[in-house]
C-alpha cells in the first residue's frame, strides 16, 4: 500500500485548480509507487507472515524467482563469454511447453543478445551510416524468447545489487496472479477525519492506495535464471 497525508490548509491549496494541479500529480505518484512495489513482489517477493504497525495480520506472497529456486529451476552464474553456451543449454533444458518465454533483464544485459547472434555476423558496406543492431527476439529449438527491457533491476534500493546483472527466463503461461474472491487487485481511497479546521493532529485527510495479490507459479522449472559476474555497466 502507499499513503499520503494531508492537512486541512495543504489540501485547499492543492484543490484550487487555478492555482496547481499538483494534487492530481501526487495521487498519480501514490498509484505509480505501488505499481513498482508490485513489480517487485512479484518478481523477487519472499513468502512470509507478520503483524502491521495497527495490529492487523499481513501475509507476503513469493514471487516467481523464489519459487523457481523452490522448485529447483536452472539457475546459474556465468561469464559473459559463457553466456552463449549458458542460456542454450537453460533453452534446451527446459522447453517442456509452449512456444515463447520472455527474457527479462536490464537493457545492458540484454545487449549479450545482440553481441551474441547479431553483432559479430553483420556483415557492412562502405558507404553503410546507419546499423540496426537490436534484437527484439531470439528463437532457439522451436521456443521464441522475447527480449523484455526492466532497468528497474538496476535499483538497488529495490531489488538488490545482485539483481543488476541477472536474466529471468519466463514462461509466462505457467505464471498467474492471484485474489481474495470479491477483492480488487488494486483500490483507491480517501480517508476523512474531524475536518472541522481546528489544526489538531486528527485533522486531516489521507489518500491511500492499496494492492492484494498472490503469484502462483504452477510450473517454475519451466523457467530459468542466470546471473552475469563479470559485467561491469
Amino acid at each position: 500500500s502507499e499513503w499520503k497525508r494531508w492537512g486541512p490548509d495543504g489540501m485547499a491549496v492543492l484543490q484550487n485548480p487555478r492555482r496547481t494541479n499538483q494534487l492530481q500529480f501526487e495521487r498519480m505518484a501514490l498509484t505509480r509507487r505501488l505499481r513498482l512495489g508490485m513489480f517487485a513482489n512479484f518478481i523477487a517477493g519472499a513468502r512470509g507472515a507478520g503483524v502491521l504497525s495497527g495490529g492487523e495480520d499481513a501475509r507476503t506472497t513469493a514471487g516467481v524467482y523464489p519459487q523457481m529456486i523452490e522448485a529447483g529451476a536452472f539457475n546459474d552464474t556465468v561469464s559473459m563469454s559463457a553466456f552463449k553456451a549458458a542460456f542454450e543449454y537453460g533453452a534446451f533444458n527446459t522447453n517442456y511447453k509452449g512456444t515463447r518465454k520472455m527474457v527479462v533483464a536490464r537493457t545492458a544485459v540484454l545487449n549479450l543478445f545482440q553481441e551474441t547472434y547479431k553483432h559479430f555476423l553483420t556483415r557492412y558496406t562502405n558507404d553503410q551510416m546507419g546499423i540496426k543492431l537490436d534484437i527484439t527476439s531470439v528463437t532457439i529449438g522451436g521456443i521464441e524468447y522475447v527480449l523484455v527491457p526492466s532497468d528497474m533491476f538496476g535499483a538497488g534500493q529495490v531489488f538488490g545489487p545482485e539483481w543488476r546483472n541477472r536474466m529471468l527466463v519466463l514462461a509466462m503461461d505457467d505464471i498467474d496472479l492471484v485474489k481474495l474472491k470479491g477483492r480488487y487487485f488494486m483500490s483507491t481511497t480517501q480517508t476523512k477525519t474531524l475536518e472541522d479546521g481546528d489544526g489538531s493532529l486528527k485533522d486531516y485527510k489521507y489518500d491511500a492506495v492499496f494492492a492484494k495479490f498472490g503469484v502462483k507459479h504452477a510450473f517454475a522449472e519451466n523457467s530459468f535464471a542466470l546471473t552475469i559476474n563479470d559485467m561491469v555497466n
